[in-house]
């Protein structure tokens, strides 16, 4: 099992994942400078100076107060799970999927039972179990379980890599930030948690699971609905 405490992954522009765009380099704030000693001496040239400065001020602190899309894109409902959370509702959230092709809700699958899985392309121990995660969700899939992935800190390229090298071919959302993970009390990866129709958390498992342990927790989310 691999703890929260992360590596900074990169996006493929060199920022870590989740955060905001990098301030400009000082070189924009020094041509503004070049800008207001070439401009006339008069005071309509001084103002104009002082314009061209103020808006590369607003350029330099705006661009850094600015939030990510990335992490924008995730909504959580203000609730937690506990460290055991058998019996608690597990807390809505709202994710773009890392194929792109929209958002999934968790509320949007209520009705239906739910095994959330938390991972990422750089875990070790994520690794162990991702070929039985997905062989098990084809199986179970045709009597309406839903398996959801929650790729967490990671890069879109290795994530989809990961996914395509293990066959997990279910859906999984984007989490830059682990927000989701940390309303659902995960320590670390792999975590999967596994939910009843109602939205109740039934089972959960700390990392790698194995097949015999998978399919006994998914039957027991569905003897629960």
């Amino acid at each position: 099992m691999e703890f929260v405490d992360l590596p900074d992954d990169i996006t493929a522009d060199g920022r870590p994942l989740g955060t905001a765009l990098p301030l400009p380099e000082p070189a924009t704030v020094i041509e503004s400078e070049l800008v207001a000693e070439a401009a006339p001496r008069g005071g309509k040239g001084r103002l104009v100076a002082f314009g061209v400065i103020a808006m590369a001020a607003i350029t330099v602190f705006g661009v850094g107060l600015m939030p990510s899309k990335s992490a924008a894109a995730v909504k959580v409902a203000n609730t937690k799970l506990s460290a055991d959370p058998v019996g608690q509702q597990a807390p809505d959230f709202s994710a773009n999927r890392l194929d792109g092709t929209g958002s999934l809700s968790l509320s949007g699958l209520r009705g239906k039972v739910v095994v959330v899985n938390f991972w990422a392309s750089w875990c070790t121990t994520c690794k162990a179990e991702a070929a039985i995660l997905g062989a098990v969700e084809k199986q179970w899939r045709e009597k309406g379980v839903v398996f959801v992935g929650v790729d967490s800190r990671d890069t879109t390229a290795a994530a989809e890599a990961f996914e395509s090298s293990y066959g997990m071919d279910y859906v999984s959302v984007v989490d830059p930030n682990a927000d989701i993970g940390q309303h659902f009390y995960v320590t670390g990866f792999p975590e999967t948690y596994f939910i009843d129709k109602t939205g109740k958390v039934v089972k959960k498992f700390v990392s790698a699971i194995d097949a015999a342990t998978l399919n006994q927790y998914v039957a027991a989310a569905v003897a629960a609905s």
